[in-house]
């Protein structure tokens, strides 16, 4: 089972995502009667799975709600109901802790990113990653550095499949490691990047280009 709550300042849109996502036996859908700032005190004492945000600027500021939400459910993944393709207010969702965003009426793609996001995975597009990087390389945002930071051939491994969107069990498949050795292995480049999510890591994959045997790429940005 997916519990799945849905923040947003539209009463009529909660109605309509939740008469999509119930047709579905596997979602759990809840938190509903709460408008978009009730919904942090519910998030903060039933830790859903899922929380969709609707980016909505005349109600409340998005990405301050999804760090927010991070802050009072890390373990929640969020998804944005988004505007428009690479908005500001995006890009800084996804910085905060978002897994990624949908457009807003893309009611087709919304199960299956659903399904995705509660795999590990993340919706952003190639161009959107490099947006929050930025494109020139004084722009570049690098990885926590020092003499102690050493990372190894199997974290390099790990960090290539994040940046493909890889699930942890995906991940534990293709490196027949155990779940839990993957989700080590994450928590161990969390705190040596000081990247703060799986999310910021796979944006950072994806803007140095880095790919499974790209072993030079990865030395000289992450060692």
């Amino acid at each position: 089972m997916v519990y799945i709550t849905v923040v947003s300042g539209n009463a009529g849109e909660r109605a309509r995502l939740c008469s999509i996502l119930q047709q579905w036996p596997e979602f759990d859908v809840s938190g509903l009667d709460r408008d978009a700032y009730n919904a942090l005190n519910f998030v903060h004492s039933s830790k859903p799975d899922i929380a969709l945000v609707e980016e909505d600027p005349l109600v409340f500021d998005c990405p301050g709600m999804v760090l927010a939400l991070k802050r009072w459910s890390p373990d929640t993944k969020v998804i944005v109901l988004a505007n428009s393709r690479g908005s500001r207010a995006v890009l800084d969702s996804v910085v905060n802790g978002a897994a990624g965003y949908l457009l807003k009426g893309s009611d087709t793609e919304l199960v299956p990113a659903i399904r995705w996001v509660h795999l590990g995975g993340t919706l952003m597009e190639p161009e959107t990653a490099s947006q929050v990087f930025g494109d020139s390389p004084g722009e570049r945002v690098y990885l926590n550095q020092g003499p102690d930071v050493k990372i190894t051939r199997k974290e390099m491994d790990l960090l290539a499949r994040l940046g493909k969107g890889l699930s942890s069990k995906e991940i534990a498949a293709e490196l027949r490691l155990k779940d839990g050795t993957i989700r080590n292995y994450i928590s161990g480049l969390l705190r040596k990047t000081g990247l703060r999510n799986r999310t910021e890591i796979a944006l950072y994959v994806q803007r140095a280009g880095i790919t499974n045997n790209e072993w030079k790429v990865i030395k000289k940005a992450l060692v």
